[in-house]
């Protein structure tokens, strides 16, 4: 069993490897950027005792649970200006450089 899953793994990387140079970089911005939005989570949830699973994201300003749409990373920012779109409250780039580290 563990033999079927590495060698299913290593198909995967093989696969990755025969992709245009494009496509490598589309696939490892959105990786990256999704690890930098859980850092930001852990960031700042951590030092506070919060869970990083629950109580989903939300607004730091008016505590509104964020949507899927507001959670893509660095792309919600750039869209919604730096606002938060229901309270319009600025949202910190500290969030956009960590995602982008």
């Amino acid at each position: 069993m563990e033999l079927d899953v590495l060698r299913g793994m290593s198909m995967l990387w093989e696969d990755f490897l025969h992709l245009p140079r494009a496509a490598h970089f589309v696939l490892i911005s959105a990786y990256s950027g999704l690890l930098g939005s859980f850092i930001n989570v852990c960031i700042w949830r951590i030092p506070r005792g919060e869970s990083i699973i629950y109580p989903r994201s939300r607004c730091v300003h008016c505590k509104h649970v964020l949507m899927p749409p507001d959670l893509v990373p660095i792309l919600s920012y750039l869209v919604m200006r730096g606002r938060c779109r229901h309270c319009s409250q600025p949202v910190s780039f500290r969030y956009v450089v960590v995602e982008f580290i």
